[in-house]
């Protein structure tokens, strides 16, 4: 709960009574906190109705926890789909450095969400999905200690078993982030966006945008958008009053989702390929690779 955002018509699907994460709340509002109720912050969008869906705490399989999208995009007729999630980072960095178990498993899922997306296109829905790039450029893995498992995991300086190994660093590509960022399937793609994050400086008395150290890189990657130290609703009975800075690819994400909303209110006859077409083809800011050059 969150007075910035209860008013939004905030639906919650498969959500547990008790939720550790604060990150759904934070992105909710990014999206769409009240922007004319004297409290809080403002959302990117001006007037939204928002659903929730938790998709981890179902137990089944990717298909049966990509029915979400069916709910979300066939129930609801929700327009535009956030997902600010991933897999862990080393099954990305694993994939990301020719992992064939790695990449053959992320490939399965992406088969199955495949055929519930295009399905959905085939009867007619329209929607578009933001999905973030992932978090993992600035971590440092090591070759997997196990003999089960993809071939890295991320680094723990509190395990026995990964004192003295090799570290490695950087190389995440978003193209292995989550379900959705792997997809080449054009139909698919074309309503699919990808964002990284960006960081505000000033460099020389000018502001510059350089790509954060945690963004996952890559051809994968459609857009920045602000993802550092990002202040926005938290649950009111956590901490800080019901707001919080957080950073992430997850906090960039809902900014192109709010924007995507913004330009469907300003013309709702617009395709999701058209809208797409609008958000990557605008003239933003120049971004700096993450060493700022």
């Amino acid at each position: 709960n969150n007075p910035d955002i209860d008013n939004q018509l905030f639906k919650k699907y498969n959500n547990p009574t008790t939720i550790d994460s604060v990150d759904g709340t934070h992105v909710a509002g990014i999206i769409g906190a009240e922007f004319d109720n004297n409290y809080g912050m403002s959302g990117v969008a001006t007037s939204v109705e928002m659903y929730g869906y938790s998709i981890l705490t179902k137990v089944g399989t990717t298909a049966e926890r990509a029915q979400c999208f069916k709910t979300i995009i066939e129930t609801e007729q929700a327009k535009v789909v956030n997902i600010s999630y991933g897999y862990d980072t080393g099954t990305i960095f694993s994939a990301s450095n020719g992992d064939s178990i790695a990449i053959k498993s992320i490939e399965k899922d992406n088969d199955a969400v495949c055929n519930i997306l295009k399905n959905l296109i085939l009867k007619g829905n329209d929607f578009l999905i933001i999905q973030s790039a992932g978090n993992g450029n600035d971590k440092e893995f090591v070759k997997n200690p196990s003999s089960s498992g993809f071939s890295y995991v991320e680094y723990d300086k509190s395990k026995l078993e990964h004192q003295g190994l090799v570290k490695y660093r950087g190389g995440t590509d978003a193209q292995y982030n989550f379900w959705t960022t792997y997809i080449s399937d054009e139909m698919i793609a074309n309503r699919i966006l990808v964002v990284g994050a960006v960081r505000y400086e000033l460099k020389n008395g000018k502001m510059t945008f350089p790509v954060t150290e945690f963004s996952n890189l890559g051809s994968r990657v459609d857009v920045y958008a602000p993802g550092y130290d990002i202040l926005s609703t938290v649950p009111t009975n956590r901490k800080n009053g019901g707001f919080q800075l957080l950073s992430g690819t997850s906090m960039a994400t809902p900014y192109i989702t709010g924007l995507a909303a913004l330009i469907w209110q300003a013309n709702p006859e617009l395709s999701s390929t058209q809208v797409r077409k609008i958000i990557m083809d605008s003239q933003g800011y120049p971004v700096l690779d993450p060493s700022g050059n």
